[in-house]
């Protein structure tokens, strides 16, 4: 499947495998620098299946945000519940974490490690009074290519 927005000149479909799939936008020429101030920037859309295995999880998006950046890539948009998909309420509440653990700390260091922007979809975030109402949250997460993540308002799960 091939997504096309009216504002992009050119749209290119990879096929990560396993890994899932990319789709690039922009216009790029040769030995072009691709940065979120440039003119013409190149994003990224990566799809993946998600599972409850949080390591594999990271294992494909991250395959796929080296190929987007790669193919010449300044942010690659990961899907909501790109971190995991619980199996039940209670695995879900298991998985979810703050925006300070492990998940986002590990998307920041690749953000900076590739010099790329990512924008994490829907992310299971912990509310701030976990420990009373185990809340957990859908906040879409921005990290930019310096690894700080800076994040939009969040959802609330409501049923979970």
């Amino acid at each position: 499947m091939l997504w096309r927005w009216p504002l992009w000149s050119r749209v290119r479909s990879f096929s990560g495998g396993h890994l899932g799939h990319i789709w690039l936008s922009g216009r790029r020429g040769p030995g072009e620098q691709h940065r979120m101030s440039s003119s013409n920037p190149v994003a990224a859309l990566c799809q993946v299946t998600a599972t409850p295995d949080k390591e594999a999880n990271f294992e494909s998006c991250s395959g796929l945000v080296e190929q987007a950046r790669e193919g010449g890539a300044c942010m690659a948009f990961l899907p909501e519940g790109f971190d995991f998909i619980g199996s039940s309420r209670e695995e879900t509440l298991r998985l979810s974490e703050t925006l300070e653990g492990e998940t986002i700390g590990r998307y920041a260091q690749l953000a900076r490690k590739l010099g790329v922007w990512l924008s994490l979809g829907g992310f299971h975030e912990r509310g701030h009074d976990w420990e009373s109402d185990r809340r957990i949250y859908n906040s879409h997460v921005i990290i930019n290519d310096q690894g700080t993540a800076c994040r939009t308002p969040h959802l609330l799960f409501t049923f979970i």
